[in-house]
């Protein structure tokens, strides 16, 4: 993959820091993609090295306990011992340990059972970003047997710390839940960040529907090129039709960065090369059954 290959050119990098990390990643190969997959992680530094193999041993913990939890559990029983195997997962979110925080918010989402609901929310004002990041995951992995309380997650959108707003606002474009979606358009007027902007234009877009096309519009012509470019990123299918929408309108943003950005995500996405001339991408949107449906 990329990120291995990455990490096998910085084990020979010439910063012993950077080499010695990418060293130790490499050496746990067992649950290297597994990790990857669950936090995200892209980041090819010393830094997020370190976090990869911290993030490995407390898998490699939660994998040494999991038969025997799985197993009291099925078994309906206490396995002779003082609490059922749920709430001893439960009871670890609680952990001064961000690692063991981590693993038991992993392990209750392969639970998936909605006891472990509500002490999961609580966890995505969790200090820990990875730690955030999982339970979050794993709310997702539960969410057809029981959603999280909104009362808990919406507040989280006007969050002090954006990594915060970030992750509530992933969580609730995954959870597609309607309830979010004036709050979901509110964040995105009130943002700052523009990697917490990315995230919420991505959530508005998981929901979907004419009901964020002027928000999303509203955006994409008027904010800052920094939180536009990161809202094009975000995207999660630029061919889709309210997607192409905002792109076309994006074309006549004031910064030019933003013009050449949705201009090579139009072309891409429809093969077709109008450059900047809004009225002609619009002509040709009008031909095309579904997007013409859309902008009606």
């Amino acid at each position: 993959s990329p990120v291995m290959k990455s990490v096998l050119r910085l084990n020979g990098d010439s910063d012993r820091k950077v080499a010695a990390a990418a060293g130790e990643a490499l050496a746990r190969s067992r649950t290297r993609a597994s990790i990857l997959g669950i936090y995200g992680l892209k980041d090819t530094t010393a830094s997020a090295m370190m976090a990869l193999a911290d993030l490995e041993k407390a898998n490699m913990r939660r994998e040494a306990a999991a038969q025997e939890l799985l197993d009291d559990i099925a078994g309906g029983g206490t396995g002779g011992k003082k609490e059922p195997g749920l709430e001893k997962v439960i009871s670890n979110l609680s952990s001064a340990e961000a690692d063991a925080r981590l693993a038991s918010a992993y392990d209750l989402g392969v639970l998936a059972d909605p006891a472990a609901v509500a002490p999961l929310t609580g966890l995505l004002a969790d200090p820990d970003n990875a730690v955030r990041r999982v339970a979050a995951k794993s709310l997702v992995a539960i969410s057809p047997k029981r959603q999280p309380d909104m009362a808990k997650v919406l507040p989280l959108l006007a969050h002090q710390d954006q990594l915060v707003r970030e992750n509530a606002a992933c969580l609730l474009g995954e959870l597609k839940q309607q309830s979010a979606l004036e709050p979901l358009i509110n964040a995105l007027a009130a943002e700052k960040s523009p990697r917490a902007s990315g995230a919420v234009v991505r959530a508005l877009a998981q929901l979907g529907g004419k009901q964020v096309a002027i928000p999303l519009a509203r955006f994409f012509v008027k904010a800052e090129a920094e939180r536009v470019l990161a809202g094009m990123d975000a995207l999660p299918d630029a061919k889709a039709p309210g997607a192409r929408a905002v792109l076309m309108l994006a074309l006549g943003h004031q910064d030019k960065l933003v013009r050449d950005a949705a201009l090579a995500e139009l072309k891409e996405s429809t093969g077709e090369d109008f450059g900047e001339d809004q009225e002609r991408w619009f002509h040709w949107a009008m031909t095309q059954p579904e997007l013409a449906d859309f902008l009606k």
